[in-house]
């Protein structure tokens, strides 16, 4: 994220931040605002921020995994020329909504190569245990994921697992029946 364009936010001691998983798409909304609203706007609409919790932002990278809210390629152009650096997944809980067009649009936001995270991809276990088998559909995602991408997986467990062991050991083995290789940066 060297040399990222984007507003600057410092605190006295000059403390600098890379936010690695950046909902742009859920903000906009929660604020009222339009998908292209500046940062500026966005900045007005989160409202004035305590001193203490002020940064600097370095980078960040927005994950795009409503895909009901999916970006099209011209908005992925205009996030690539802010310097925001994108991810285009589908969260868990929303695989089984996924329509044919959603997931063509996904499929090809990740074969245009302007992505440098892919994903968010994964398992929900607080979902009812039925839902469990429509989130194992991401063995068909983890197929189209570029060796040069970086992986973002999503595992959460029921309640008693709290290290999220299950669903991390189960990702771990479908990413494995994927042929998604050992060198893949996750």
């Amino acid at each position: 994220m060297e040399g990222a364009n984007l507003p600057e936010r410092v605190t006295e001691e000059g403390a600098w931040v890379v936010d690695t998983h950046f909902h742009l798409d859920r903000l906009t909304r929660e604020l009222g605002l339009s998908i292209t609203a500046s940062f500026g706007d966005i900045i007005r609409g989160v409202g004035q921020v305590p001193a203490s919790q002020l940064v600097g932002i370095k980078g960040a990278v927005t994950s795009f995994c409503d895909p009901q809210f999916f970006p099209s390629l011209m908005r992925v152009e205009d996030l690539m020329s802010r310097e925001m650096y994108k991810t285009v997944g589908v969260h868990p809980k929303s695989v089984n909504l996924l329509t044919r067009h959603e997931r063509e649009l996904k499929f090809q936001l990740w074969d245009s190569r302007r992505l440098v995270v892919y994903g968010e991809l994964g398992l929900d276990r607080t979902t009812h245990p039925y839902e469990w088998v429509a989130q194992e559909f991401l063995h068909e995602l983890l197929r189209w994921v570029p060796p040069e991408g970086v992986l973002v997986l999503h595992a959460r467990g029921v309640p008693r697992d709290r290290l999220n062991m299950e669903p991390t050991l189960r990702l771990l083995s479908l990413c494995q029946a994927a042929g998604i290789p050992n060198t893949q940066y996750i």
